[in-house]
């Protein structure tokens, strides 16, 4: 250990690692900005001061033509707020701040668009394929989906495997021991899910 630690360092060592250190300063400083313009695009837009939205400029010949062309949408329900969806997804393990607002960005908080939590994993592409022919089991390959959320969420996964306790990590080991780390990965987001 004493012998990795003596060595000679030229000026030519310290001019790399200063301009190392600096290019890890700017790229921090950098996702340090990403990061707060997405708070702020997280947070709710202010309503209008003088309280008139913008439907009301249009006139009513128009409203009534446009109402007649299309259905009647059923008005949407309150649900979580951005903020509040965050601190709820940060509550699973394997969520950081980050990751919960990245998943957001990607599936938004109306989950009324998802009948069942299966409609979701299968939207997102993490759900196992089922190719059957004559009682055999052909490929189980998945299909696409949404790349990005299927990075996050295997991201989220596997750094739910390195934990010790709980029914997530001991559920990923399991898996691991069988089949390996990659295909349990995937099959403990189908578990996460």
């Amino acid at each position: 250990m004493e012998a990795a630690l003596t060595g000679t360092i030229s000026e030519h060592h310290r001019f790399l690692l200063r301009e190392h250190l600096t290019q890890i300063e700017h790229l921090e400083a950098a996702v340090e900005r990403v990061t707060a313009e997405i708070a702020r695009r997280f947070t709710p837009p202010e309503p209008p001061e003088d309280g008139k939205s913008e439907e009301a400029n249009v006139s009513g010949h128009e409203q009534q033509a446009s109402a007649q062309s299309l259905p009647a949408l059923p008005e949407p329900k309150q649900g979580l707020s951005w903020e509040a969806a965050v601190v709820l997804l940060c509550t699973i393990p394997g969520i950081s701040e980050r990751a919960a607002r990245a998943i957001l960005a990607e599936i938004g908080v109306n989950m009324q668009q998802f009948p069942t939590a299966s409609h979701l994993a299968s939207w997102a592409g993490v759900c196992p394929g089922n190719h059957e022919s004559a009682g055999k089991r052909l490929s189980g390959k998945t299909r696409k989906g949404n790349l990005w959320l299927r990075r996050l969420l295997l991201q989220a996964a596997h750094v739910v495997g390195r934990q010790k306790h709980g029914y997530l990590p001991s559920q990923f080991r399991r898996i691991a021991a069988r089949r390996g780390q990659k295909r349990a990965g995937w099959l403990s987001l189908t578990v996460f899910w």
